[in-house]
């Protein structure tokens, strides 16, 4: 990851090979994924690396000229077969996130809340109206530590900031960690 990420500045022709290999493959795998089963799903979901815990691993103007148009077309197929389409993401993505809300995401899995910026408050108040916001329960300090009335607690505080308009999936951050407490996990389900 190292090597590419100083190749996307340093070797760009090698980037933009790679790029372009890994990018025409996974379109038409979508492509492929879609004609198979699109009149079968209503969600179509992908992932990236693209940020950290404390911001973007790489410029948005490397961004805006390798990744986003590989991801406006990918947005383009699934909305052509009437899916919603969900991007994963971990990390503090601010400066992508608009990007990619314009671009035509419906759903941004998953808020991190553990990372930079991040907190729901946030979230809410700079995409809460323009995107369905997946996640929120951060699984590395308060699904793990938390007692289940304090996890409860949390989920009432993002049912409190979203209310009844809609546009938030509440569930954890993240996949959750095996040393988590189960009645913490239900906790999440079982809130009022």
């Amino acid at each position: 990851m190292e090597n590419f990420l100083i190749d996307m500045v340093a070797n760009k022709k090698l980037a933009e090979k790679i790029i372009g290999e890994v990018s025409g493959f996974c379109l038409e795998y979508a492509q492929r994924e879609m004609d198979a089963f699109a009149d079968k799903a209503h969600y179509y979901g992908t992932w990236d690396d693209v940020a950290g815990q404390d911001g973007i691993l790489f410029s948005p103007e490397l961004f805006k000229k390798y990744f986003l148009p590989v991801y406006k077309k990918l947005i383009d197929k699934v909305k052509k077969h009437n899916l919603i389409f969900g991007w994963h993401v971990c990390g503090s993505v601010h400066e992508f996130l608009p990007l990619m809300i314009d671009a035509g995401i419906d759903v941004f899995d998953v808020v991190q809340t553990s990372a930079r910026n991040m907190e729901l408050e946030t979230i809410y108040k700079l995409y809460g109206k323009s995107v369905c916001i997946h996640g929120g329960v951060d699984v590395q300090k308060v699904l793990l530590n938390k007692k289940p009335e304090g996890i409860k607690a949390e989920v009432k505080k993002i049912q409190d900031l979203w209310g009844t308009r809609g546009g938030v999936i509440i569930a954890p951050s993240h996949m959750i960690l095996p040393e988590t407490p189960i009645e913490n996990i239900l906790a999440v389900y079982n809130a009022d």
